[in-house]
């Protein structure tokens, strides 16, 4: 089951047009992982860098699809989920929707690293996640 958030499109994340910029969707499918770590319990701040645990997990890869325009003001639902996990690394799935239906997409991956930039198993939380693959 999917996490959901609603957001409004602020006049900063539009083009000219007041249609929401491409890049927002990014910027908004990473608000919405932070919020779906702080429901499972992880904290964001802890979760991304974590010298402590010898742990960081960099965004690695990104890439959306989008379907229809999100205009300035218009709330939209994001939904995140879990979609595949590796040894090393996870995909998070956000989906956008608005009131006329669905609107578009972002995957976002993450690998697990240690303070040397290698590869590293994912912690247990993460393994823990049940994914859709």
């Amino acid at each position: 089951m999917a996490f959901e958030i609603s957001l409004r499109v602020r006049f900063g994340d539009t083009d000219p047009y007041g249609v929401m910029y491409f890049a927002s969707f990014f910027k908004y499918a990473h608000q919405a992982l932070e919020d779906y770590l702080r429901y499972k319990g992880m904290s964001p701040e802890e979760f991304f860098k974590n010298p402590d645990r010898n742990l960081g997990m960099p965004v690695i890869a990104a890439g959306g699809k989008f379907k229809k325009p999100v205009k300035y003001g218009e709330e939209v639902k994001l939904k995140v989920s879990p979609a595949h996990r590796g040894t090393s690394s996870i995909t998070f799935h956000v989906e956008f929707w608005q009131s006329k239906g669905f609107c578009g997409s972002v995957d976002l991956v993450l690998v697990a690293i240690d303070r040397s930039w290698a590869t590293r198993r994912l912690p247990p939380e993460l393994e823990a996640l049940e994914v859709e693959d």
